[in-house]
C-alpha cells in the first residue's frame, strides 16, 4: 500500500468512522476554508512521541504566529513572517533562523501560509462526518520532517492537527477554545529577555 493511502487509513481508523465527501475537489475545499481564517486563537494539547503538552497560541497571515508551551517544554516559538524565534526558558537560550529554511517542517504554517501553495505541495483527500470535516495531506514531492499532515474542521474553524514525521511516528494536537480572534497586542514581536544566550542562524544573502 502506497504513502498516501497508509496514513489516510491510520488517521481515519484512529479517530473517526467516516463517509466520502465529494462535492467538490478535495484541496478546493481546504483551500476555501483557509483562505477564510486570516487570524487564529486557541488553547492546545499536543500528545505524541515527546512528552505530552499543553499551551496557546496565535496566528495571523502573511506566516505569522506565536506558541506558548507550559512546563515541562517551557517554549515560546515566534514567527514575525521573516524570522523564527525559539526561546527556551530552562535553558535561558534563544534561537533565530530565517523562517523559509524551516517552514516545511512547521505543520501549523498551513493555517497562517498561501493557502494556493497546497496544491503545488500536497495531495489532498478529505472525509467527513456528522460533525468535522476532515483533510488529509501528503507532500507530492522531497519531504523534510514532515511526511504527511491531516486536519479536523468544525464549521469553518480547525479542532485538530496531526502529522508524521519521517518514521511514520504521530503527532495528535487538540484545538480548545477556538476563535478567529487574537486580540488586541502584537504576540508576533519576540523580545529577547535579558541575560539569555542568543544564537543567530539566519542566513544573511
Amino acid at each position: 500500500m502506497h504513502r498516501l493511502s497508509k496514513f489516510a487509513v491510520t488517521v481515519l481508523l484512529t479517530f473517526f468512522s467516516l463517509v466520502n465527501y465529494a462535492d467538490s475537489t478535495p484541496a478546493d475545499q481546504l483551500i476555501q476554508r483557509l483562505e477564510n481564517l486570516d487570524t487564529l486563537y486557541a488553547r492546545y494539547s499536543q500528545s505524541g512521541n515527546e512528552a505530552n503538552q499543553i499551551g496557546e497560541f496565535w496566528l495571523r497571515k502573511p506566516n505569522r504566529f506565536r506558541i506558548e508551551s507550559a512546563p515541562p517544554l517551557s517554549q515560546t516559538i515566534v514567527s514575525d513572517g521573516t524570522s523564527l524565534w525559539t526561546y527556551d526558558r530552562d535553558l535561558e537560550q534563544v534561537i533565530v533562523t530565517n523562517l523559509e529554511e524551516n517552514a516545511r517542517d512547521i505543520p501549523i504554517l498551513l493555517f497562517a501560509g498561501d493557502p494556493g501553495q497546497i496544491r503545488q505541495t500536497y495531495e489532498v483527500e478529505t472525509f467527513s462526518n456528522e460533525h468535522l470535516q476532515f483533510f488529509v495531506l501528503t507532500p507530492t514531492g522531497e519531504t523534510g520532517v514532515v511526511n504527511g499532515v491531516a486536519l479536523a474542521f468544525r464549521n469553518d474553524l480547525p479542532v485538530r492537527l496531526s502529522f508524521e514525521n519521517a518514521m511514520q511516528e504521530q503527532t495528535v494536537i487538540e484545538f480548545f477554545d477556538v476563535t478567529d480572534q487574537v486580540g488586541s497586542s502584537d504576540p508576533f514581536k519576540f523580545d529577547v529577555p535579558e541575560f539569555v544566550d542568543v544564537i543567530d542562524d539566519r542566513r544573511q544573502d
